[in-house]
């Protein structure tokens, strides 16, 4: 018997140990060699929760730690694409407006300095002056469109909302843009016969309109056609200015929108900052709008804007109604 007990005790000695290796052992084994992964940057590793109480709570305490530092991983990796990014954006935004001031700064510099120095007729000297007052509004333009993008990345970008006729902010903006200008292009406007009154900003919406007809001017051949058209989808205003210019390849479509991307603009020679479209869209988002385009590259783009119509029937009922015939052409 004592021999049996003896014997017996060995047998359990070592049914234990086996049991001790496999459940506890090879679980901890497994563990410090997942720890060198997670040491060597894989934190993606993961142990079975599996085995006795403590190993299964080790191992869900282990994959718990490895997948917030995935976590953090990637917020880092995040973090560090958006600084760079952003170093990026810093970088283009420098370039880009030292080169957009240089050119109306000169102009203005260079005319202001000839007419001080020297007499001219007045025919000459009011062209000089022209010049002037054009370059003096482009960097006006520049610095608006810088403290728009402020305004909004701070989330103060207020809108002093009223009844608006589209239609005559944009016969206003026709004639800013080719009525009064000399502009070579062809414009072709056409818009409904009843008011389309709008709630909304005047200023902001002749923002955009005008950065929609600016738009079409620099990308567009000169004598080029440029299309304008407002109507009325269903319960919403619709303005779309089409051109027949450069158009946007495909693969840029994504970034339309996006703050100073240019698509290869600067290359071609076109002026600009990128910021426009950003801006313009935004605006019309803040009216509960929405605003697209369609391009083909090298057969021009059509943009679009929507907005809602004015729900005050008075509104619509005292606006005044267009006063020339639906169908115009500009030159």
């Amino acid at each position: 018997m004592g021999v049996v007990g003896l014997v017996a005790s060995v047998l359990l000695i070592l049914g234990f140990g086996a049991w001790i290796a496999r459940r506890v052992a090879r679980p901890v084994r497994r563990a410090a060699s997942a720890a060198a992964e997670v040491a060597k940057g894989d934190f993606e590793v993961r142990l079975p929760e599996v085995g006795a109480g403590e190993v299964a709570a080790l191992a869900a305490a282990f994959n718990s730690m490895t997948r917030a530092l995935e976590a953090g991983r990637e917020t880092l990796v995040e973090q560090n694409e958006r600084l760079q990014e952003s170093e990026r954006h810093k970088s283009d935004l420098i370039s880009m407006v030292s080169h957009e001031l240089r050119t109306p700064l000169s102009s203005v510099l260079g005319f202001t300095s000839l007419l001080l120095q020297r007499d001219f007729p007045p025919e000459e000297r009011r062209r000089y002056l022209q010049i002037v007052d054009t370059e003096a509004r482009r960097l006006a333009a520049l610095a608006e469109d810088f403290l728009d993008v402020r305004l909004l990345e701070e989330g103060r970008f207020d809108l002093d909302l009223e009844p608006v006729e589209l239609v005559t902010l944009v016969r206003e903006q026709v004639l800013l843009f080719f009525g009064n200008s000399g502009s070579p292009h062809r414009l072709s406007l056409e818009v409904p016969p009843e008011a389309v009154v709008v709630d909304g900003d005047r200023d902001r919406l002749a923002q955009v309109i005008g950065n929609l007809f600016s738009n079409a001017i620099k990308y567009s051949p000169e004598g080029g056609a440029i299309g304008a058209q407002v109507r009325i989808v269903r319960d919403r205003a619709r303005l779309s200015v089409t051109d027949d210019g450069i158009g946007i390849p495909r693969e840029h479509h994504d970034r339309v929108f996006e703050r100073f991307f240019r698509a290869g603009a600067a290359s071609k020679g076109i002026p600009g900052t990128g910021i426009g479209l950003a801006v313009a869209r935004d605006i019309v988002t803040a009216h509960g709008g929405e605003m697209g385009f369609r391009s083909v590259e090298g057969h021009g783009s059509t943009f679009w804007v929507e907005l809602p119509l004015s729900r005050t029937d008075a509104a619509r009922e005292s606006a005044p109604r267009p006063a020339v015939q639906p169908h115009t052409r500009a030159r």
